[in-house]
């Protein structure tokens, strides 16, 4: 009951994508730069970017196998920094319901925790999913399923625990 979306595999990055997304990925913070010691992990850090298309496939919630690696590298940030809280924050692209979006967004959100929970041995106390769907689009709503790539997204965002 949920809406058929066409899917993608490969979809190719046009020039306006990558000019648009140079200035919004600067306000976030890089996962490796972060293990490597550069910046914060304090609370109201900048969040950290994983963009979805390299987590999952398009319109779908099951982590792609290559998604592995980056998820080490987040479950190994967490648990060098156990004085604060990890929340994995789900986001969609612009197609389809707000119902849809909203709990295909959760539902990444939700596969990341549990592959840390079970692969880094965290606690489920220090990590918290929610999902926003297409209420926090970073590129246009009017653009193609290209261009809004950067909507599909898992932020990770650094609180106080």
């Amino acid at each position: 009951a949920g809406v058929s979306l066409p899917r993608a595999t490969n979809i190719a990055e046009p020039t306006a994508f990558a000019s648009l997304t140079t200035g919004i990925t600067n306000s976030f913070s890089s996962l490796d730069g972060l293990l490597a010691g550069v910046g914060s992990v304090a609370p109201g850090a900048p969040p950290i970017l994983m963009p979805t298309d390299l987590l999952f496939e398009y319109d779908s919630e099951e982590l792609k196998p290559e998604a592995a690696e980056t998820l080490k590298k987040l479950g190994t940030l967490i648990n060098k920094n156990m004085h604060a809280r990890f929340t994995i924050e789900g986001h969609t692209d612009s197609f389809g319901s707000d119902e849809y979006n909203e709990k295909l967004s959760l539902r990444r959100a939700v596969a990341v925790k549990e592959w840390l929970e079970k692969n880094m041995d965290l606690r489920e106390a220090d990590i918290r999913a929610v999902g926003y769907g297409k209420s926090r689009l970073i590129a246009p709503a009017t653009g193609s399923i290209a261009e809004q790539q950067i909507n599909r997204r898992v932020e990770i965002v650094i609180s106080p625990n």
